[in-house]
């Protein structure tokens, strides 16, 4: 690292988890963010600040109103422009030597793997079960790391999934998708502005304690209502019929 490097992230390399040689690892990472709406904005802010080489953003859609209540990356004079372009554009002025790249579509299980198949680690901080099932399939099908991430009115949820890791589960295993579970989305549910970015910036801790190897949730959900403050840890298993990861490992 040059002396620039030294002083930015000097209160990490203080840390004895990290060092020099630990923020080194994250200034050579290469991290894929699915969705850069609320929880997506926490995340790519505080990855982007703590000196992730490359960060891909995926999203294809245009900043609302609706969105400025939670969305932190964006402001009014974005309302009708594409988030991926609004994103790199803040989080350049962040920290201009993370290199952002902005891709605008719809993802699908061809795309996906063309995408994630050099990263180290995918984040998911997409709103909808089938996405995230979708996600889910591709990230066990090429054998990356994936945590997936979601907030709905006063509720989060994050969940590790790791194929590289003996008996893992995966979000299939957890939440099957032929039982057909009910769709839940911001638009007519609600959300707790805060809740978003506490799960995103949760959602980029695990991100960053991944790629140091330190201790994460592999084969555990993390539950937090900011409502009443409960918190629950779940033990998740992995199923042995699986359509998704049954036959791996």
């Amino acid at each position: 690292m040059n002396k620039e490097q030294l002083t930015r992230y000097s209160r990490h390399i203080l840390l004895p988890e990290f060092d020099q040689v630990g923020q080194e690892k994250l200034l050579n990472s290469k991290v894929l963010l699915i969705g850069v709406g609320g929880i997506g904005s926490a995340t790519s802010i505080y990855l982007t600040s703590a000196g992730i080489g490359e960060l891909i953003i995926v999203d294809k859609d245009i900043v609302d109103l609706t969105n400025l209540q939670r969305q932190i990356l964006y402001s009014s004079d974005d309302i009708g422009k594409y988030k991926v372009e609004c994103a790199k554009k803040h989080l350049n002025t962040l920290n201009p030597e993370c290199k952002i790249n902005e891709i605008y579509t719809t993802i699908d299980d061809k795309n996906l793997a063309e995408i994630a198949k050099d990263v180290d680690i995918i984040l998911d901080a997409t709103d909808r079960f089938a996405t995230r099932h979708l996600i889910n399939q591709v990230a066990v099908n090429i054998n990356k790391p994936l945590i997936i991430a979601s907030a709905i009115r006063y509720d989060t949820q994050i969940f590790t999934i790791n194929p590289l890791q003996k008996e893992f589960a995966c979000f299939e295993c957890v939440y099957p998708q032929a039982t057909g579970s009910l769709e839940e989305v911001c638009a007519t549910h609600g959300v707790f502005a805060p809740a978003v970015g506490m799960i995103g910036t949760i959602l980029a801790a695990e991100a960053i304690k991944f790629l140091l190897s330190l201790t994460t949730l592999n084969n555990q959900i993390l539950l937090f209502n900011l409502l009443n403050y409960q918190s629950q840890k779940l033990q998740v298993k992995k199923s042995p019929n699986c359509k998704v990861c049954a036959n791996k490992n």
